[in-house]
């Protein structure tokens, strides 16, 4: 199930790369023409991982599973910095929240410390911040 969840982000990164090669160069410019930044596809994709979400918690994952998928959808976004879908990859994060909750301590204390190192505190938005948050009570066994 961790192949569709993957299959949605690469769908999401090759539909942005189209929309930006279709685009002329002055799309976006003063609010004129059909802006890249503005494109549905962006909604699309955080729709389709959070559906996806709602999914695989409906399955019942394992924590293994919760883990992977977490960590999954909570990492996508370092590995496509500087890119055009970052910002979405990033904002996705906050999908992760259920899967932390079946999360073994261990495992989220490990995404947590990841965590801290890729994302300086001054410049995690509230979302990331509540993903955190979120690491650090299960890294804690609550």
């Amino acid at each position: 199930m961790l192949q569709q969840l993957k299959a949605r982000y690469e769908q999401y990164e090759q539909e942005l790369h189209k929309v930006i090669q279709k685009a002329s160069p002055g799309d976006g410019l003063f609010g004129m023409g059909a802006d890249p930044k503005a494109h549905p596809c962006h909604d699309s994709f955080y729709e389709a991982v959070e559906n996806w979400v709602r999914e695989f918690e409906a399955a019942q994952p394992s924590p293994q599973e919760a883990a992977e998928a977490a960590e999954w959808i909570i990492t996508a976004a370092d590995a496509h910095r500087d890119t055009p879908v970052y910002w979405y990859m990033y904002a996705a994060q906050q999908l992760a929240a259920p899967l932390i909750e079946r999360m073994e301590p261990g495992r989220c204390e490990a995404l947590m410390v990841w965590y801290d190192q890729a994302h300086r505190k001054v410049d995690r938005m509230p979302a990331q911040q509540k993903i955190y948050k979120l690491l650090r009570k299960r890294a804690r066994g609550k």
